[in-house]
């Protein structure tokens, strides 16, 4: 009953009757959120589909509240009590409750089976409150073996690799990469962090790994964010907010056409919860990571700390026209067609690696969880190390070419040990052109191919410290208000 003054009471009641009516809303970090099934007509009348999580806006409670419970008014008219739509005030005073919701917590959708922490196998439709995920099955799965050994585990690696068969890896590590690729994504609700994979290509053409992985991960089709050009890499920012509000279990960044580097997906690979922003809206709300990151594109270069968070899969078809290349199979197709069954694999060798009781290698910084559950299990059944590739993700780090070039040409034209400050700096460089030129490369003026003194103290002052080749530049002391720098042996 409406009774004025009693909105807590009415809210309380409000809530029990929502948990009671089955329908599937959950509470996600500071939203409350229902799931929907998106489809999208495609090509020979085909349809896409896939699972996506929508906020529950004021007008949608009303209406579930209405069907939830039976509310009712007093009617002076009538002397008596009449039915009532749920009020606004009761919906908008429920959404404002953040922190006081007994809904159950979805961490996210999945439309595969799963492991559970303890790795223990889910395979029962619907929400699973050890994990908090929501399972829906996109198709039919095999049973996953309760004792599965090495040797199921190596039969289950040939039935990936067979998938990945016709894919010119540059290196045994980025087939490495490949297969961690698709465990990452099918465990990834069991770690803290998981690192990015980025699909290095040297010329377009090779994209359908990318599409394979989609279809094997634990979702559906996962629309591409292209990466925008633009002083702030506006698409590199947007896409992972819009996906991660929207609980995608993949975020895919398509054609990187410039160097990838992003500060809030730096955050987002070593968080467990990210604040987000979602366009239009200005306050932000804090959102739990749970996706696995991919990014695509020719030449790919990744910079700055985003070099330590990614592994590096490098193609090279060696051929003017890879796009003309003809396979042996449609890896499409066949993950599409396959997918229950190499979906069983891939949990297969995860479960398998945990029963082996068998240790693990030195684990990766800030991602220790994937380095135990994916890591070690390609490691363990004979693969290369797939964070072999982030040495070369390092070396191939413009900012750190840059470096390195500031460094050799300081060290032929200043020496070693030679105090000297930002101002000098720039004079030597107007008599030594490859010092000049390595300059400015770091810390060009915005109004011509000068040296700028300010952006070079800002320079010098980011990378004080760090270690290149043995060598580092180091801030000795203050001189009449000047910084004083040197470049010395580490």
């Amino acid at each position: 009953m409406l009774v004025k003054g009693e909105l807590p009471r009415i809210v309380n009641e409000a809530e029990t009757a929502l948990i009671g009516l089955g329908r599937e809303i959950y509470q996600r970090g500071s939203q409350i959120v229902r799931p929907v099934l998106q489809r999208l007509k495609a090509s020979d009348d085909r349809e896409t589909q896939g699972w996506q999580l929508v906020p529950v806006t004021q007008p949608d409670l009303v209406v579930t509240l209405t069907c939830a419970a039976q509310f009712l008014k007093y009617d002076a008219r009538s002397k008596g009590w009449v039915p009532a739509d749920a009020p606004t005030q009761v919906a908008e005073a429920y959404l404002a409750g953040v922190g006081r919701w007994k809904l159950p917590i979805l961490s996210a959708v999945t439309g595969a089976p799963f492991l559970r922490p303890e790795n223990s196998v889910c395979n029962t439709p619907g929400y699973d409150t050890a994990t908090g995920l929501l399972y829906k099955p996109a198709c039919d799965f095999p049973p996953i073996p309760s004792q599965p050994t090495r040797d199921d585990a190596l039969a289950a690696l040939t039935q990936l690799e067979e998938l990945i068969a016709d894919f010119p890896f540059v290196a045994p590590a980025d087939r490495s990469v490949a297969l961690a690729a698709i465990l990452t994504a099918l465990d990834r609700p069991n770690m803290e962090t998981a690192t990015a994979v980025c699909l290095h290509r040297a010329d377009s053409g090779d994209g359908k790994i990318k599409a394979g992985r989609h279809r094997l991960g634990p979702g559906n089709r996962t629309a591409g964010a292209g990466h925008r050009p633009g002083k702030y890499r506006r698409g590199t920012r947007k896409a992972p907010r819009c996906s991660t509000a929207c609980g995608n279990p993949v975020i895919s960044i398509d054609n990187c056409e410039h160097v990838l580097e992003c500060s809030f997906l730096c955050s987002m690979l070593t968080q467990q919860i990210v604040d987000i922003r979602l366009l239009g809206k200005k306050p932000q709300y804090p959102d739990p990571v749970t996706a696995t990151t991919f990014a695509t594109g020719n030449n790919l270069s990744v910079a700055g700390d985003l070099t330590r968070r990614t592994l590096l899969c490098s193609l090279d078809a060696r051929c003017e026209r890879p796009e003309l290349r003809e396979f042996n199979q449609d890896a499409v197709h066949v993950a599409k067609a396959n997918r229950g069954r190499l979906v069983a694999a891939a949990l297969i060798i995860l479960r398998a690696w945990h029963l082996s009781g068998h240790k693990g290698t030195r684990p990766l910084g800030s991602f220790e969880t994937w380095s135990r559950r994916v890591r070690d299990a390609l490691l363990w059944l004979g693969h290369a190390d797939p964070c072999n590739t982030i040495d070369k993700a390092k070396a191939d780090d413009p900012k750190v070419m840059g470096l390195t070039a500031v460094m050799a040409q300081w060290r032929e034209h200043i020496g070693l040990q030679t105090e000297v400050t930002v101002p000098q700096i720039v004079n030597r460089s107007l008599n030594a052109h490859d010092l000049h030129i390595a300059l400015t490369n770091v810390a060009g003026a915005r109004t011509g191919p000068t040296v700028s003194n300010d952006r070079l103290g800002r320079w010098l002052k980011k990378n004080e410290g760090r270690i290149i080749g043995g060598l580092v530049i180091k801030r000795t002391r203050i001189l009449d208000g000047y910084p004083m720098w040197s470049l010395q042996a580490a």
